[in-house]
């Protein structure tokens, strides 16, 4: 459990917290949002955490949103350009940003009960 919770942690900061970018959305933020929803669901399907269901499940419906906006607002660019929000999209942002400092705190929680050893040093 303890490296399941590990690997959720860490896809939680380097997938959703980088894709999480508050001054626009870029194709490569979603690519690498659904990515990190992808594989933390994947991770949990195999560990069987219940706790992280629902948390998980809620996150990855606002990015599944969030992606279906995007794509309604762009049809094609390059992977730098950068695309203002619109008020839907960014009300999507600062829930799955909620979201992801929720799942933060119980994963924290659960690698402290747990007594996982602290992730290694970068």
């Amino acid at each position: 459990m303890c490296t399941a919770l590990g690997q959720i942690a860490e896809s939680l900061n380097d997938d959703i917290g980088a894709g999480l970018q508050p001054r626009g959305l870029r194709r490569y933020d979603i690519t690498q949002l659904t990515h990190g929803v992808s594989y933390m669901n994947q991770v949990n399907a195999n560990a069987r955490i219940t706790a992280l269901d629902v948390p998980l499940r809620n996150l990855t419906s606002t990015i599944n949103d969030l992606q279906n906006q995007y794509q309604l607002v762009t049809v094609s660019d390059e992977d730098g350009t950068w695309h203002p929000m619109s008020a839907s999209q960014e009300q999507d942002l600062d829930q799955a940003s909620a979201q992801q400092d929720t799942l933060t705190g119980l994963v924290s929680q659960l690698q402290q009960s747990n007594h996982c050893p602290p992730p290694p040093a970068g």
